[in-house]
C-alpha cells in the first residue's frame, strides 16, 4: 500500500505531465484530462457522449454541453498544487432566466473525488434537458396568425 508522501509524489507527477504548452499560458495536463474523462463516463449516463466536450482556461478548466459556454456543466480547478475544487452548476436557479451562470466549489482530494458529484452532475444534465425540452414545447404553444381567418 501506497504511503501518504507516495501518493503526494504521483500527483505531483501526473499535474505536471503536460499535454502542449501554448503560447497564452494555458496547460492542459493529464490530470485535467482525466478529470474530464470521469465527468463523461458519469454524464453518458443520461448524454450522447459526443454532447459533452472541453475548454481549458487559465483559471479553470471547462466541460460544456454542446460545446455551448452557455451550458457549462461543470469546472474543474486544478491549478493550485495544494487544493483542487469542482464547481458545480447544479443550482435550478442558474437556468432561470439567460443570465450568468455560478458555480458552488467542492474541494476534492483527489481526482476520484469527482464520483461522489456523480448525482449534483447527472442533475445539472437534466435541468439543461429539462429546458431545451421546455422551449421546444413553448414553441409549439406559439399560435400562428393566418390572415385567412
Amino acid at each position: 500500500m501506497a504511503s501518504e508522501e507516495q501518493k503526494k509524489q504521483e500527483t505531483e507527477k501526473q499535474t505536471e505531465t503536460i499535454i502542449g504548452e501554448p503560447d497564452d499560458g494555458i496547460i492542459t495536463t493529464e490530470e485535467k484530462l482525466e478529470g474530464f474523462r470521469i465527468v463523461k463516463a458519469i454524464l453518458c449516463q443520461r448524454l450522447d457522449a459526443a454532447r459533452v466536450v472541453y475548454r481549458d482556461f487559465k483559471n479553470y478548466f471547462m466541460i460544456l454541453l454542446d460545446d455551448s459556454l452557455r451550458k457549462p456543466l461543470c469546472r474543474l480547478y486544478f491549478n493550485s498544487p495544494k487544493k483542487k475544487w469542482i464547481g458545480l452548476f447544479n443550482d435550478p436557479a442558474n437556468f432561470r432566466g439567460s443570465g450568468s451562470k455560478t458555480d458552488v466549489r467542492v474541494e476534492i482530494s483527489s481526482i476520484d473525488d469527482i464520483y461522489k458529484s456523480s448525482s449534483a452532475l447527472l442533475e445539472t444534465a437534466s435541468l439543461y434537458e429539462q429546458v431545451k425540452d421546455d422551449n421546444v414545447h413553448q414553441a409549439d404553444a406559439i399560435p400562428i396568425d393566418n390572415e385567412d381567418d
